[in-house]
């Protein structure tokens, strides 16, 4: 008997269904060769014991740009670069599944030594009776470029979102705070910053800001406008703070409703400043009212006054007893009172309501001279006299020449007044650093130190009972024009000794 003869042939049912499983095995070999050539991944079949790429689908060839017999005389390790060696590779991740396959990202290398950044699915496989080591190896440089360009984004923000000075809070639908930002020196926005996140806004404001924060974004779902209100909180002692408060929509990846974004802004300098506008501007309004007013009211004077004066004269032609002629003298120097009360209040009026000044660079120390020659009629009546000294010949300032005459004619008047006779009174103009210094020094009566504060007050008077009949404002009017022209004026005194006012003007040749 034959070792055939030993073996039992098969049926014909059994021939049957083993040609049907060779055949399905044949095709399942078919399908998974068509999958392997045709896969949009690049397939590397590995030895698992000596690492060499038994095998390569086309695309893998293309990506890495090896032909499929240079791949196969490759190791894994030759284009396969390791977590540790590659710095850039801090996001490698590993996962490993129940069904044997692990799966992780990675770096592989080009024949021309470029990177890829790649997701890799390992498993394993049985062919021909020998277990083989599967990879597939997905491209992912798209996708590590947008993470990349996501990172950057998000740190941009993150960036600008910790440079605001507002305080910015993210709620989710619910109205609890899922994100914040909050400066250091802001002082609270009048909020309890204990803990912010997970909780509801409501807990954190004050009620009556609460209630008008839920009006608001309720507005804010109605319309999809950006809704915007102002509100304050008083802060010990006594100091209140005003808030400006925006709101706007969140909307989720598909367009709906997915919270709000609420940014506050500490508005109170914003506020005073507005309201020292508001000031300003009624203020100003105020004094153009005065000033009409008394531009209107000197021109109903002055036509009279001037009348007078007129009769004045003509009566002193024809009058001869001398008791009368005092008395109309007497009358004349109320009247140069008056215009000259008027030409004062005139001149304020215009200083103060005047918004341009045409400035014009000038020779100082002329003007000086000009100013005391004029004085010295003054003077003279008083047996006094008036003292300069130059520190040089020359200074040249930015101004109104006229106006700036006026000035130091007041103050030097002032001077002479308030001096005894045959007093001399001493005018120094040198140079101070970027500004020209006049002084001014009488030896006069002094001042106490209650007048010196008060002294460039209109219409204050160190002489109570007015003996020296003035209008009160010229150092007023001086002081006034001396700051127009970005100067400053100063003055020290001693009672019963006399006074030194100080003038500082720009110099513009220094």
């Amino acid at each position: 008997m034959s070792e055939n003869d030993l073996i039992p042939n098969p049926s014909p049912d059994e021939l049957t269904k083993l040609r049907q499983r060779v055949a399905e095995l044949e095709n399942a070999e078919k399908r998974y060769l068509n999958l392997f050539e045709n896969a949009g991944d690049a397939i590397l079949i590995v030895d698992p014991v000596t690492f060499t790429i038994v095998d390569a689908n086309a695309n893998a060839a293309r990506r890495f740009g090896y032909s499929k017999d240079e791949l196969k005389r490759l190791q894994i390790a030759d284009i396969e670069i390791p977590q540790d060696t590659h710095q850039s590779n801090s996001g490698f991740v590993w996962e490993s599944f129940a069904s044997g396959v692990i799966l992780y990202e990675c770096y592989y290398r080009r024949k021309d030594g470029s990177l890829m950044a790649v997701e890799v699915s390992r498993s394993y496989v049985v062919a021909g009776g020998q277990t083989l080591q599967q990879n597939v190896v997905r491209d992912i440089t798209a996708r590590k470029e947008m993470q990349a360009a996501l990172h950057e984004s998000e740190e941009r923000l993150r960036s600008t979102f910790e440079s605001l000075d507002d305080f910015v809070v993210v709620l989710d639908k619910t109205g609890l705070i899922l994100d914040y930002h909050i400066a250091p020196h802001s002082g609270g926005f009048g909020l309890q910053v204990e803990i912010f996140k997970g909780r509801p806004y409501w807990e954190l404001l004050p009620a009556e800001v609460s209630a008008m924060l839920d009006d608001h974004i309720q507005s804010l779902m109605d319309s999809g406008v950006v809704q915007e209100f102002d509100y304050s909180i008083t802060e010990p002692p006594n100091q209140v703070m005003w808030f400006n408060v925006k709101i706007s929509l969140r909307s989720d990846s598909e367009g709906g409703f997915a919270g709000v974004t609420i940014v506050f802004r500490d508005i109170t300098e914003r506020r005073d400043a507005e309201q020292q506008r508001l000031a300003y501007s009624l203020e100003r309004e105020r004094v153009k009212l005065l000033g009409d007013f008394i531009t209107n009211v000197s021109h109903e004077f002055k036509t009279p006054l001037s009348v007078i004066m007129t009769k004045i004269y003509l009566m002193e032609k024809t009058m001869m007893n001398e008791k009368e002629i005092e008395k109309l003298r007497i009358i004349q120097e109320q009247v140069t009172y008056i215009n000259h009360l008027i030409s004062a209040m005139l001149m304020m009026s215009r200083l103060n309501t005047d918004s341009e000044f045409a400035f014009e660079p000038f020779e100082l120390s002329g003007l000086v001279r000009e100013v005391v020659v004029t004085a010295h009629q003054l003077a003279a009546t008083r047996q006094q006299s008036i003292k300069l000294n130059l520190q040089q010949d020359s200074f040249i300032v930015l101004g109104k020449k006229e106006d700036v005459h006026h000035a130091l004619y007041n103050l030097i008047e002032n001077a002479l007044l308030f001096s005894p006779n045959e007093a001399t009174i001493t005018v120094n103009i040198l140079s101070k650093g970027n500004y020209v210094l006049l002084e001014i020094i009488d030896p006069g009566i002094g001042l106490s130190k209650e007048d010196v504060q008060f002294i460039f007050d209109p219409f204050y008077r160190v002489d109570k009972a007015r003996t020296a009949r003035k209008a009160g404002l010229g150092l007023s009017i001086a002081k006034k024009i001396i700051e127009i022209h970005k100067g400053a004026i100063e003055v020290t005194s001693t009672l019963g000794k006399g006074s030194t006012f100080a003038v500082y003007l720009p110099q513009i040749n220094h």
